[in-house]
């Protein structure tokens, strides 16, 4: 799950967008083997 992923790689959801094959991801999301995921962090700017 995008969860797990989250988890394992040590970051938080509310600081990151995650896509998996270009399509916005929630925390139960599945992830299976082949899909294309990104982790991008959230920018706040003024």
């Amino acid at each position: 799950t995008v969860r797990a992923l989250l988890k394992e790689l040590g970051l938080l959801y509310r600081h990151h967008v995650v896509l998996v094959d270009g399509k916005r991801a929630y925390l139960d999301d599945e992830i299976t083997e082949g899909q294309r995921v990104i982790v991008l962090p959230i920018i706040a700017g003024g």
